[in-house]
């Protein structure tokens, strides 16, 4: 395979809410990552770093699943073609935290390559990865 054929690395985008715990254990785990802070400013808006994520081709992780909930940042991800992962829990500590996306590194990299763009995942407590809303149902979204 040649150089420009070859697949871009992945890039997992943290959150500011997983905190620094959460960015620090990810890439001691040999991730390439990027951690919110360091790419925006902290009062940006989700949908606007979430066009910006999308269009750089990082996948987020996030414990925020008002995302998913609300209409303006669904569209957001489904223009920008994000694949998103968020906790299923919101009540664990940064370690905890970490220890759950280390966890899923594998089930997320499966999903990611089973599942196209745009898609939403949650991912549990034992680090298995199941959908939330996938490519079609976000994509009605921007067609309608």
């Amino acid at each position: 395979m040649s150089v420009e054929n070859a697949p871009k690395p992945l890039v997992f985008f943290v959150d500011r809410c997983l905190g620094r715990k959460v960015f620090n254990a990810l890439k001691q785990a040999g991730l390439t990552v990027k951690f919110h802070d360091d790419e925006f400013a902290q009062g940006t808006e989700d949908q606007d770093w979430l066009l910006v994520v999308g269009q750089r081709g990082w996948i987020v992780l996030t414990k925020d699943q008002a995302i998913g909930r609300n209409s303006i940042e669904r569209i957001a991800v489904a223009s920008a073609n994000v694949r998103f992962f968020t906790l299923n829990r919101q009540d664990c500590t940064g370690a905890e935290m970490a220890d759950i996306f280390c966890k899923a590194i594998g089930a997320m990299q499966n999903f990611i390559r089973k599942h196209p763009a745009p898609f939403m995942a949650k991912v549990n407590r034992a680090g298995k990865v199941e959908g939330w809303r996938d490519r079609d149902e976000l994509l009605r979204e921007i067609s309608s």
